[in-house]
């Protein structure tokens, strides 16, 4: 009888040590998965457009915003992640996003030339990103400004921010 009490003592001991063994290495796992996902673009992310001088004045142009993109242990190199619309008037440049606020299609510049229009639904917005009155729109807000900097050398970079679609609000998403 003292045998099997020992016996079951032991057992119980070696089960113990062995479920520390393994709680220690699943904790190692997980922060080996989780460690690329920390270590993402942190804080605002600046992508340089061009020089002042590439915009003409007053005609909205639109750019491709290309940067390198890191998603876990993935770098992609030279990757379109959206597009704007830059305005230029004198040496301040503005950025309208040019994705569509309804359900995120590109915003295309009217036959007129005189606004933009959203070919997916036939939305109109003017120049400012505004919703002009008397003309349809499925859009609950205007077109999304993002922020914009002309550096000492007049290089321009803009901010890039993805906002949630079909709200009447910003809300950023990242």
């Amino acid at each position: 009888m003292s045998n099997e009490r020992v016996s079951r003592r032991r057992a119980l001991a070696v089960l113990g040590v062995g479920c520390a063994a393994a709680t220690g290495a699943a904790a190692a796992s997980l922060r080996v998965v989780v460690a690329p996902l920390e270590h993402g673009p942190k804080g605002p992310r600046w992508i340089q457009v061009g020089h002042v001088t590439d915009f003409p004045e007053g005609a909205p142009r639109r750019v491709r915003l290309v940067a390198d993109s890191r998603e876990g242990f993935v770098t992609r190199k030279a990757e379109v992640l959206g597009q704007v619309y830059l305005q230029r008037k004198g040496d301040q440049v503005t950025a309208l996003s040019a994705t569509c606020p309804h359900l995120g299609c590109t915003v295309e510049i009217a036959s007129d030339g005189g606004q933009f229009f959203c070919p997916c639904h036939s939305s109109f917005f003017a120049f400012d990103g505004s919703i002009p009155p008397g003309k349809p729109n499925k859009a609950r807000r205007g077109m999304d400004p993002l922020a914009v900097r002309v550096l000492p050398d007049k290089t321009v970079e803009v901010e890039l921010v993805r906002y949630q679609l079909g709200k009447a609000t910003r809300e950023a998403i990242g």
